[in-house]
């Protein structure tokens, strides 16, 4: 992406606000998806055994020495009898003593061994669809290893005896009184002590019970892991959707793309006290631009249609026409597709294109709107301005709009009017208002944030700085409220020696009532507001 688009963290927040509910329905459809998983999984139980491990005196019966120390090392003790109680000889006798009977894959693969937070305890977990299954089979295999290491000690106890007793016989009677025969015997006799009090070095502490709930699967844990992803995977999906979404979103990037300040950022229509608010804002921008340069005719365009260059020309002309002794009209000349009869509740005929063909002159084809919004049937005084509508529709209308008919057409309008708003069709749809662009005194270009687009924009800029176009600045249409109440719309494209622009480079009005100083503009600034090439 360009440099201009880098993200910072600000720019990040606006992005996942703008797009909270999608990142939002993700995590929700996430959290369902994973809730739905949950609940279509079969439910198993598990039960735990613990077998305690104890080291007696067989090892030291069997090596001869009573002062043999027990292992000190109890990470070694501790996987010693992990691998002891993981023997598949295990496995394979606890599947014979169950019944059913299971073979020793199975019986592994429902089992789990790990040592407890002392290393003599390994806790033996067996996990099963029953739950009195799964306890029978924790405390089955649990008893065969208990009955295995009892054995194994036997059977070294019977082979270390019967060893000494070799050793013995081979002595002879003639050395049955000597020192070593001695100590043979004694050692026989600790082997057959060891022996009768011999319970085994294992012995479960812990019988398994049958679990009341089920072990897995875990509704609660996979729904937040749901909810998780889904969120991680919503603002992953918000990034990249912004980073090829060529729409531009903010009021900074609208100035920055198209090299012209924003003068007024309009809110949605719907909230008609800050657009109300952002119009009469428009209106004294202009009042500002006229100090120096003399701003009588104001064309207003977009790069494509939708971006509500009508509405905002009808606002603007209701706007200017609002103040005491200001005389303003509202010319339609989109000449094709034009709306403004409907919009303002007037005669869609006579209009400009039978002023231009001369059929009627300008003064009879003007009219006085009935009301300001025909969708919402707002009544009361008219507003006060007027209006020429555009008329039928020619077939020549590029050549109409390129007349000396136009021309003498805005000089007489000039004489009767302080300020004309001229309505045009989109640029870059129709060339029909390139003309136009020769003849007034100022170009209101129209964006829609989350509408247009960057490309548009771009070559909106490079068609008005081909011809040189008198570009006052752009109305930002479509704002967010919030963004409209937080500033944006006061004090775009002028500057006095109290104002400074902000890092994003936008100018703001200073803060508390202002000085008459302050009040002066900076109309050179103001009025070399140009597109550069």
């Amino acid at each position: 992406m360009p440099q201009s688009e880098q993200w910072d963290v600000p720019m990040l927040a606006k992005i996942l606000r703008r797009r909270s509910k999608s990142i939002a329905l993700l995590a929700v459809v996430a959290m369902a998806a994973a809730l739905a998983f949950s609940l279509a999984q079969t439910r198993e139980y598990t039960a735990t055994a613990g077998i305690l491990f104890r080291q007696q005196n067989i090892g030291q019966a069997l090596l001869g020495s009573t002062a043999l120390p027990p292992s000190s090392d109890p990470t070694r003790q501790a996987s010693t009898n992990l691998t002891l109680v993981s023997l598949p000889t295990i496995a394979e006798q606890t599947g014979a003593a169950l019944v059913p009977k299971l073979s020793r894959t199975e019986v592994q693969r429902k089992i789990s061994v790990s040592a407890a937070s002392q290393s003599e305890v390994v806790n033996v977990s067996a996990t099963d669809r029953v739950p009195g299954r799964a306890a029978d089979i924790a405390n089955a295999y649990a008893a065969q290893v208990v009955q295995f290491q009892l054995s194994t000690d036997h059977d070294a106890l019977a082979a270390a005896k019967s060893q000494l007793q070799a050793q013995l016989t081979a002595l002879g009677p003639a050395a049955k009184h000597s020192a070593q025969a001695k100590t043979l015997r004694a050692r026989e006799q600790q082997l057959a002590v060891v022996s009768s009090l011999q319970t085994g070095e294992a012995e479960v502490v812990q019988p398994a019970t049958k679990p009341t709930s089920p072990s897995s699967p875990s509704i609660a844990r996979n729904a937040v892991l749901g909810l998780l992803v889904g969120l991680v995977l919503g603002v992953a999906l918000a990034l990249v959707r912004e980073g090829f979404d060529r729409r531009i979103k903010d009021v900074e990037n609208l100035e920055e793309i198209f090299g012209a300040p924003v003068l007024a950022a309009v809110a949605d229509m719907t909230d008609a006290e800050p657009a109300t608010e952002s119009f009469r804002t428009l209106r004294a921008q202009l009042r500002y631009f006229s100090i120096d340069k003399n701003i009588r005719t104001v064309l207003v365009t977009s790069a494509v249609a939708g971006e509500g260059k009508t509405t905002v020309a009808s606002n603007l002309a209701r706007a200017a026409g609002a103040l005491p002794g200001s005389r303003t009209l509202l010319i339609e000349a989109d000449l094709r597709k034009g709306d403004l009869a409907g919009v303002l509740g007037v005669e869609q005929s006579p209009g400009l294109v039978q002023v231009l063909s001369g059929e009627i002159d300008l003064h009879s084809a003007i009219q006085r709107p009935k009301r300001f919004n025909e969708a919402t049937g707002e009544a009361g005084d008219p507003p006060a301005f007027d209006v020429l509508v555009a008329g039928a529709s020619p077939p020549n209308a590029a050549e109409m709009l390129d007349s000396q008919s136009m021309v003498a057409l805005l000089a007489t309008a000039s004489a009767s009017y302080d300020l004309i708003i001229i309505d045009t069709a989109p640029l870059l749809l129709v060339a029909d208002a390139m003309p136009l662009l020769r003849s007034v005194s100022g170009v209101l270009a129209v964006a829609s944030l989350g509408s247009t687009k960057r490309d548009a924009l771009q070559f909106l800029r490079k068609k008005l700085s081909q011809v040189d176009a008198p570009v006052l600045g752009l109305v930002a249409n479509r704002v967010p409220a919030q963004d409209v109440a937080g500033g944006y719309g006061y004090g775009y494209g002028y500057r006095n020696p109290e104002q400074r622009s902000s890092p994003d480079g936008v100018v703001r009005q200073s803060q508390g009532k202002a000085t008459p100083s302050e009040q002066q503009p900076d109309t050179k600034a103001a009025s070399s507001e140009h597109i550069p090439a």
